[in-house]
């Protein structure tokens, strides 16, 4: 499936976790810090902070604001030995 046909709510969802990512990978954190990136919650001001657990292979990603959270689980995927 081309990238244009694909849902507005998944794209954006997709770059959201893109850029959590690469932040996360470029500080290489794993204590939550503050990031550049924004909340996408309706009417939300917040500040995404992000964490990285090299051990269990996943990015934590929070709001400063809302209830809004996750977890990119497999980052590295198959570099992982």
């Amino acid at each position: 499936m081309d990238w244009k046909n694909l849902p507005k709510e998944t794209r954006e969802m997709t770059s959201f976790l893109n850029l959590v990512l690469d932040e996360t990978i470029e500080l290489g954190n794993e204590d939550f810090v503050t990031t550049y990136i924004r909340c996408f919650g309706v009417k939300c001001h917040g500040i995404i902070e992000t964490a990285m657990n090299y051990e269990l292979d996943e990015v934590h990603w929070r709001c400063t604001k809302c209830s809004k959270s996750g977890v990119i689980r497999n980052i590295f995927g198959d570099l992982k030995e």
